[in-house]
């Protein structure tokens, strides 16, 4: 997903993304509006209604949180026992799994949605780029 941000931010402004590290949110905001808009839409159109069409942003923002959040978790918990860090989960599942408490979230659907939403729009651009005889679709 982070290449294919980058990759799209890249082709609109016409220099590299590595300032962005890995803040999709922000990467996502520095697309062209009618880019944002479309990528929405797109992702709309692959997984239905979502949480993603309303709350773009606050998800962008989590999942840049949990690549670098997950890439070392053992950071994250090493100040906990291996008996206090697999209590963890028993403890979040006994106070009702509540997804506002949850340490990392995931949003499947809205990631299956903006996945197929930035490869529908990078294919566009390599085609326009590159020709249709040179690109092969991602997806």
């Amino acid at each position: 997903m982070e290449l294919l941000l980058k990759f799209l931010f890249e082709i609109e402004h016409s220099r590299e993304a590595d300032g962005f590290r890995h803040d999709y949110k922000d990467i996502f905001a520095a697309l062209q509006s009618e880019t944002q808009a479309r990528l929405i839409s797109l992702c709309g159109e692959r997984i239905g209604p979502s949480a993603f069409t309303a709350e773009s942003t606050q998800i962008l923002a989590e999942w840049g949180r949990n690549f670098v959040g997950l890439r070392y978790p053992f950071e994250r918990y090493k100040k906990l026992s291996e008996e206090q860090y697999a209590a963890t989960s028993a403890r979040w599942l006994q106070k009702g799994a509540k997804l506002e408490s949850a340490t990392f979230r995931f949003f499947p659907q809205e990631l299956t949605g903006v996945l197929y939403a930035l490869q529908t729009v990078a294919n566009e651009h390599a085609r326009r780029i590159f020709g249709e005889e040179f690109i092969h679709d991602i997806i």
